[in-house]
């Protein structure tokens, strides 16, 4: 019959694969965990593993922003520029979730052309803005155009607006 291995960290039993405690920092992790020396015999499991690779991976990025801090205040070349490290690595700064842009656009429309506002007809063929239009008139006039615009095939000439017509982009 198998001998049942137990996680020394959370005392799980039946392990897949059993790992033996060898690196020196997970030696003392282990023991900081239990309260107690470690045998030869014990064995940890995957999730105890991982969570000792994330406290790992914490106190690593904690060092180098406080080594990085450090090196900011031991150099001279600013003597009047002052950082407080402890507030410094206290405070979390969070991105928002969303930067809101005040660009303006156009109107998405398969029918109807976005330089001159004439309707789609046979007549009146309509083409899809190609990206080099749309990046000269976001370049030019700070106006947004989307990939499914269309406008008239005479206001391009070689895959670019005329003169006149990234003016007349509202």
């Amino acid at each position: 019959m198998a001998k049942d291995f137990k996680c020394v960290v959370c005392g799980r039993c039946h392990l897949k694969s059993r790992r033996k405690i060898t690196t020196k920092a997970l030696k003392q992790f282990v023991r900081k965990r239990i309260e107690r020396n470690l045998e030869e015999n014990d064995v940890i499991c995957e999730k105890c593993r991982s969570i000792y690779r994330k406290t790992l991976k914490k106190v690593n990025n904690e060092q180098k922003v406080s080594n990085c801090l450090s090196e900011c205040i031991t150099d001279d070349s600013d003597s009047e520029f002052v950082i407080n490290t402890e507030e410094a690595v206290s405070t979390k700064i969070l991105s928002p979730k969303q930067i809101e842009l005040n660009i303006s656009s156009t109107h998405t429309s398969h029918r109807f052309c976005i330089v001159c506002k004439k309707e789609g007809t046979s007549r009146n063929k309509l083409c899809k803005v190609p990206l080099q239009a749309r990046t000269q008139a976001f370049i030019k006039n700070a106006v947004f155009i989307d990939g499914n615009t269309r406008c008239c095939k005479h206001h391009l000439s070689e895959q670019l607006f005329d003169d006149t017509s990234p003016s007349s982009i509202n």
